[in-house]
């Protein structure tokens, strides 16, 4: 389990720092901006906020404890890989926790990302394309940045 959520937060980083490099984003001089990203094993699911500052598009802070927040939820949002309303209100508990931890105006410019891993049910192929529309339709609605490649079904345990 270690090694997954590793992996995910790994992931949540660099896709903060691919955001840094490659967006267009703000004109402003400087500005806060936040990136979410969902990791959802079986037995855990987390939400990391990263909080980071950008200066004419390029970061200008480092990665720190003030400007990261993560919360757990259990059970995991793949234990409802066969519950589609478990699945979504698990979501929306962990968008909601999200939303607490970042100003309203700067939600449309969070990008927000799930990593979710593929053990036992989530293993079909089926089971996955509902799960994925399921999540994709949450984070969709959530009033965050997002595009459905952005959220994944990766290989492992949690």
């Amino acid at each position: 389990m270690a090694t997954v959520i590793s992996i995910a937060t790994v992931s949540g980083i660099l896709v903060v720092c691919y955001t840094l490099l490659f967006s267009g984003g703000y004109q402003r001089d400087q500005s806060l901006r936040y990136s979410v990203v969902v990791e959802g094993g079986s037995k855990v699911s987390l939400i990391h906020v990263y909080t980071y500052e950008v200066e004419y598009n390029k970061p200008v802070s480092e990665f720190r404890a003030a400007g990261y927040y993560s919360v757990k939820l259990h059970p995991g949002l793949s234990a409802y890989a066969d519950d589609h309303d478990g699945a979504s209100t698990s979501l929306k508990k962990l968008v909601e926790t999200a939303k607490g931890r970042i100003p309203k105006i700067m939600w449309k410019e969070t990008e927000v990302r799930l990593i979710a891993t593929s053990e036992k049910i989530l293993l079909k192929e089926p089971v996955q394309e509902r799960f994925l529309k399921v999540t994709r339709g949450v984070l969709e609605s959530s009033g965050f940045m997002f595009r459905d490649e952005w959220a994944s079904i990766i290989s492992g345990k949690g």
